[in-house]
């Protein structure tokens, strides 16, 4: 049994006779197999769907967490583009080490946290995030 999840709607063209091209970015895919559809309804309420097109999404769980923009001035978005099974939790850092912010992204969950830094001094500094599997990654962060 498929389950269908409406991803957006866009409002059609109303051109019937020439060609019409739309766009939409996912920005959430799971990892694996992804399908998608499009439903369309005319004007009467007649429903008709497009062909199932199926794209594979492959990547390591420690590329599964988004720091942007970098270099950042005022904000920085950290966000997971995965559901993980365990907790991440991810520490800002100076360079002496200290801990300036503490993230957590809950296992099982998509998460988006925008962390203010405009206060911070113009410098380097570090994300440290540790994964569940005992993994730990460390980007670097130039504030402006």
């Amino acid at each position: 049994m498929q389950s269908w999840r409406n991803l957006e709607t866009i409002m059609g063209k109303q051109d019937a006779v020439s060609p019409n091209d739309y766009l939409y970015l996912h920005e959430t895919p799971l990892i694996g197999k992804n399908f998608y559809r499009i439903r369309r309804l005319s004007s009467m309420g007649q429903e008709a769907y497009s062909e199932i097109l199926a794209i594979e999404v492959s990547f390591a769980a420690s590329e599964g967490v988004l720091i942007a923009p970098n270099p950042v001035a005022k904000t920085l978005i950290i966000m997971n583009a995965m559901q993980y099974d365990t907790d991440v939790n991810i520490d800002i850092t100076a360079t002496n080490g200290s801990v300036l912010h503490r993230v957590n992204i809950p296992a099982g969950v998509m998460h988006s946290e925008d962390l203010q830094v405009v206060d911070l001094p113009t410098g380097i500094y570090f994300a440290r995030i540790r994964f569940g599997n005992g993994d730990v990654k460390t980007v670097k962060i130039v504030k402006i």
